[in-house]
């Protein structure tokens, strides 16, 4: 299955609300793979797999947030995402709250 393929299979799951496929989504739409880039479709995808539990998609958001990266600078966006993202089990929040918190 090429990757154009395999996008639209992951977009049929993730509009099911399968976290997995929806943070997948948003990776894809963020690097542009499979579909155009685009960094605002990829918060939101982003955004529904947090929102559903996903921990890698919650602290993508936190670092898009925090770099300015198709969101605009937020750090107490950051800081949310991030400290979901810990909450949730993502290994990495921790050092990236300690990064934005100047710790």
């Amino acid at each position: 299955m090429d990757r154009a393929a395999a996008y639209q299979t992951a977009l049929q799951q993730a509009q099911l609300g399968g976290r997995a496929c929806q943070y997948l989504l948003g990776r894809a739409t963020f690097d542009g793979d499979g579909t155009a880039q685009n960094r605002r479709t990829a918060a939101q995808w982003f955004w529904d797999a947090a929102n559903e539990g996903h921990a890698e998609a919650a602290r993508r958001l936190g670092e898009m947030y925090r770099d300015a990266d198709g969101l605009p600078h937020d750090l107490f966006q950051a800081r949310h995402w991030f400290e979901t993202a810990a909450r949730l089990g993502d290994p990495s929040a921790g050092n990236a709250l300690a990064e934005i918190s100047g710790d």
